[in-house]
């Protein structure tokens, strides 16, 4: 799915990131998944869970900020300390351009002489617990909400995981599930959708709690989403999780 070039690429990345910018955020995605299951997954399979190109971070926002509260927060400081590290500003998202032979780092102007297989994109997505529209205003730039961090920052719905020494908050796994469960069905690059069910398939088995009963339009658009998997996808997936094609496609009809 990706190489790990990519992987190892986003990893640097992330230590360094989480380092650097303060507390309280929780990191959600790809990396939050693997941080949750590689442990029992590992022991399972022999082998580590497959990590992710892109990092996730979610933070608070409180709607009655003034701008000089929102300027000292921890969400405007990880913003402030990403855009130091170079990452560019394209919409709600940061990104950086490497070589994929090496994992060099790429300018823009280097990015335009190579195919777009010769290279990759390393993004940083950030988003707040709020939809209200305050949030674009005081940011100046259109940031993604993901409402169930709620449950994370006030509902205190997390655990505390180690990257190296460092701990670093990610959501509870059912809050994870949720996610994953919403996101997959809106995916329309085919990496990305198969590694959504790869981790929401992962939950499940390693994770521990049971998978959460979904409510809404989140359920319908998932099971649809279940049945425009390929049968190429589904192999691939199962071979990821080392089960047979009919126990992955079983993994994932277990959410209600």
């Amino acid at each position: 799915m990706y190489s790990s070039i990519e992987t190892d690429v986003s990893w640097h990345y992330l230590k360094t990131l989480l380092k650097s910018i303060p507390q309280p955020h929780c990191l959600i995605g790809g990396w939050s998944v693997y941080l949750i299951v590689n442990d029992l997954y590992q022991k399972d399979t022999g082998r580590e869970y497959q990590g992710s190109r892109d990092i996730d971070l979610g933070f608070h926002f409180d709607p009655e900020w003034d701008q000089k509260q929102f300027d000292n927060s921890t969400f405007a400081r990880a913003v402030f300390k990403i855009r130091e590290m170079g990452f560019e500003s394209v919409a709600y998202r940061f990104l950086k351009r490497f070589r994929l032979s090496d994992g060099q780092e790429l300018t823009t102007e280097q990015s335009r002489h190579l195919q777009p297989y010769d290279m990759f994109n390393l993004y940083i997505d950030v988003f707040v617990d709020s939809d209200d529209p305050k949030r674009i205003k005081m940011s100046k730039f259109p940031v993604a909400e993901e409402l169930l961090l709620a449950r994370v920052f006030s509902g205190h719905q997390h655990l505390t995981k180690k990257v190296d020494e460092l701990e670093v908050m990610v959501p509870d796994p059912r809050v994870q599930m949720e996610m994953k469960i919403r996101s997959f069905p809106e995916r329309t690059d085919d990496d990305k959708r198969r590694k959504d069910l790869l981790d929401l398939c992962a939950l499940i088995l390693y994770s521990g709690p049971k998978p959460p009963t979904t409510n809404g339009p989140a359920q319908p658009n998932y099971k649809l989403a279940l049945k425009n998997v390929t049968e190429a996808e589904w192999k691939a997936i199962s071979e990821d999780l080392n089960l047979t094609v009919i126990e992955a496609k079983r993994v994932a009809n277990q959410v209600g």
